[in-house]
């Protein structure tokens, strides 16, 4: 069953205010433990190719947070990163993946450098996103020009040893089923006007279920919506500012209804943050558009609309939600001051399309302030 449920942005969906202009997030999780905030950055002037394609490798850094905003490290390497994992065996380790691009990076985060590039073969692209096993493989998402098909490619002591479909197109983020390690959910793209999602079971390489999506460029992202591994919150590239809540086989989409934005914009929903307050509300951004929504998971509606200038990164932090601004830099919504934005005074934020959390990896790490 697709059920397909358009919210309009007055009416049924209360627009929260137009705050100040500013606006650029990986959606990312709430944590009170210990953990500095990872933000890849593009050296290069940002443009289209740089931020949605990154074919041509364009210096980048990896930059290190600690809890007071305080920039720690600054990691160069030879192309602009989407997305970072690190390594769960080794916290010192750490993989910076490209986009579209043929640029996979080991980086020792002990010594504060890249050690080297990851090969892969002539005919395959990586496209963004990669996870590390209980057994310490890294499994990267890939696309395959020669035979037009998605890989998920697997690197055991950083050497290739395997690559099997991912059962579509352009996959992008994956992750683990939160019940089975041994099934991966794959967002796949599979063409200008559908995408799915795809359950695949890594050790029989088959795929054991698939659900369509209703957005109709592409998916990239999604988040477990609990830890059934049935309920998913999905989203990626549409005609409007739209998202998919999967719940088993059935899909409801909520879109801003009416959207009449800038021709030839990307109106891609691209990270999303679950609410402190409430575990039924996220928060999702949409750069091309614009937009912060604010959504309901529960009821399945559009709470919100908030105005920014490409709101990019979003996520919580002790209790408080954090969005990343092209303007403005990193601003947070403090409720106890009466639920304004406010800056965070780190203008130079960074970026990259995706944050990630990083564990302590030495002594002086952790006890440092």
């Amino acid at each position: 069953m697709n059920r397909r449920a358009f919210l309009a942005a007055s009416g049924g969906a209360l627009a929260v205010g137009a705050l100040a202009d500013f606006g650029w997030w990986w959606f990312g999780r709430s944590t009170t433990d210990r953990q500095w905030l990872l933000v890849p950055h593009t050296l290069d002037p940002i443009d289209r190719e740089t931020i949605y394609q990154a074919v041509t490798p364009r210096p980048g850094e990896l930059r290190i947070f600690d809890e007071s905003w305080t920039l720690r490290r600054r990691i160069p390497l030879p192309f602009f990163a989407h997305s970072a994992v690190q390594d769960a065996r080794d916290p010192g380790r750490l993989y910076a993946i490209s986009k579209w691009g043929r640029q996979l990076a080991v980086v020792d985060l002990r010594r504060e450098k890249m050690d080297r590039l990851l090969e892969c073969p002539a005919s395959i692209r990586f496209f963004g996103h990669g996870l590390v096993d209980g057994d310490g493989d890294l499994l990267v998402a890939a696309h395959d020009d020669a035979v037009r098909r998605g890989r998920i490619l697997r690197y055991r002591d950083l050497e290739l040893v395997e690559a099997f479909d991912s059962f579509g197109i352009f996959p992008h983020e994956f992750r683990f089923h939160p019940l089975d390690p041994s099934l991966l959910v794959i967002a796949n793209g599979t063409g200008r006007d559908s995408s799915h999602v795809s359950w695949v079971d890594v050790g029989k390489k088959r795929m054991v279920k698939a659900v369509p999506s209703s957005l109709n460029r592409n998916i990239g992202h999604f988040q477990f919506l609990d830890g059934s591994g049935e309920r998913l919150l999905l989203y990626g590239v549409h005609s409007a500012p739209a998202v998919d809540l999967i719940d088993g086989q059935e899909v409801t989409q909520l879109m801003v209804e009416g959207w009449r934005g800038p021709k030839g914009q990307r109106l891609e929903t691209l990270n999303a943050v679950r609410s402190p307050d409430d575990a039924d509300i996220y928060w999702v951004s949409c750069p091309g558009g614009d937009l912060l929504l604010q959504i309901d998971v529960r009821r399945k509606k559009i709470l919100a609309l908030e105005t920014h200038s490409w709101p990019k990164t979003v996520f919580a932090r002790d209790g408080e939600i954090y969005i990343s601004g092209r303007d403005e830099g990193l601003m947070s919504l403090r409720r106890r001051a009466g639920g304004l934005w406010r800056p965070v005074g780190v203008p130079d934020f960074g970026t990259g399309a995706h944050t990630l959390w990083v564990r302590p990896w030495d002594a002086s790490m952790a006890e440092s302030a």
